[in-house]
């Protein structure tokens, strides 16, 4: 459900536009429950429930029931390409088509006493490979149409692919811990642990403005951000507004707002990369289980008795806009980043203005102050050797750079290696 690659320049993050948008019930002739969905592009996708259910739709708003040969609750849908999907849930099942779905076809998984609740598939090398997770593990080889159940068999609650360098790595959310393998099960590696259960991993795997960004979401309201799973980069808490479970998440790419949605009708936010979030109007008051944005400001929640809520958003260009246009004309560049002795922060803005740029840690402590004054309009650029205020070199950590004008505040994280 989740996934990414490396752009390395500007991330322009807006409160104004998350807020502009507005979540809304569509009506669907079901009350069954709703547990997973899958998009894509912008209109075409799909959603699993309960009995064996499972919606189409082609233009975003009109939702066909698609015959299926179960009548088990199914937990997870998930979409390669238009054709391509997979869908998984209780007693071992995992059902496949190739057509789109007009056809849904079981596929044998060798355990049919367990319960799936995650499928993903990537293609690697002209291949597809994937695992579906929940009571047990299966990975899928022979492009997907053979099922072979992974040791140990743990518990799972999620699935997503990671690694910048090698091409392929999965990586597991079990109770309190992420584990990865390289190797498709046969050898795992340990890479965080969590306080608390922790249900959904959020990622995306196409060209995105954050380097390989992880985030989780889980219960008693808790969730977590990381930028380098695997690597010496440890996950931080984030703060969140209440204590209702979190059940999964995504990223609305259009304007970099991170959407994680849980019982209660529960819908929070975050516009600074993860490390907090704030609480959204929900339309409704039944569980959400899972959450996609699938195309520029439209986005898609399913939940218990038929939920089904789309976020679009609210964009009119007025002339009293206009200003506010050019100021998101301001960017922000960072390189390189990681980087290791010295990073070359750019700003380039319409027109001279008063700017303060500012360093902090992962705390909200100011490290550095880099900049306060008047700046020439065009590309600007100020160098930065990793020395505090203190005059000491800051640790390898991440930390965010924060570029405050008159009318916005502009922020990107740094990574020290």
């Amino acid at each position: 459900m989740k996934n990414l690659i490396f752009i390395p320049l500007l991330l322009v993050i807006s409160l104004l536009q998350a807020q502009n948008g507005k979540w809304q019930t569509q009506a669907i002739e079901t009350n069954n429950n709703l547990y997973g969905l899958s998009f894509t592009d912008s209109l075409t996708g799909w959603i699993c429930g309960e009995n064996g259910l499972m919606l189409h739709t082609t233009d975003g708003y009109n939702w066909n029931q698609q015959p299926t040969p179960v009548t088990v609750n199914l937990y997870d849908v998930f979409f390669l390409n238009a054709l391509q999907g997979w869908s998984c849930g209780d007693s071992g099942t995992i059902i496949h088509t190739n057509n789109g779905g007009q056809v849904w076809e079981i596929q044998e998984s060798q355990i049919n006493d367990r319960r799936f609740v995650s499928i993903e598939l990537t293609n690697f090398n002209g291949l597809i490979y994937g695992f579906s997770v929940g009571d047990s593990a299966v990975t899928g080889t022979s492009n997907g149409a053979e099922w072979i159940g992974l040791t140990p068999s743990n518990m799972y609650y999620d699935i997503t692919y990671w690694d910048p360098y090698d091409g392929f790595r999965a990586c597991f959310l079990t109770p309190y811990q992420m584990v990865c393998t390289d190797d498709f099960g046969c050898t795992w590696e340990w890479v965080a642990v969590f306080e608390c259960v922790q249900y959904g991993i959020i990622r995306k795997d196409k060209p995105f403005a954050w380097i390989y960004n992880t985030w989780t979401v889980g219960e008693n309201g808790t969730a977590y951000f990381n930028y380098y799973p695997g690597d010496f980069y440890p996950f931080y808490p984030a703060q969140t507004p209440d204590t209702l479970d979190l059940y999964e998440g995504d990223v609305d790419e259009y304007d970099s707002t991170i959407w994680a949605v849980g019982e209660i009708g529960e819908i929070i936010y975050s516009t600074d990369f993860g490390v907090s979030y704030q609480k959204y109007p929900s339309p409704t008051s039944y569980n959400l289980y899972d959450v996609e944005f699938s195309g520029k400001e439209t986005g898609w929640a399913v939940g218990d008795s038929g939920t089904l809520l789309k976020y679009t958003g609210e964009w009119v260009v007025t002339d009293l806009q206009e200003e506010q246009n050019k100021e998101n004309k301001i960017k922000l560049q960072i390189t390189p980043n990681p980087f290791t002795h010295k990073v070359s922060i750019g700003v380039d803005i319409w027109k001279d203005k008063q700017l303060l740029l500012k360093i902090y840690d992962l705390n909200g402590t100011v490290i550095k102050n880099l900049y306060t004054g008047i700046m020439n309009k065009g590309y600007n650029k100020i160098m930065w050797n990793g020395i505090n205020n203190a005059g000491r070199q800051i640790k390898s950590g991440v930390y965010i750079i924060k570029l405050f004008s008159d009318k916005k505040v502009i922020t990107q994280k740094i990574i020290k290696k």
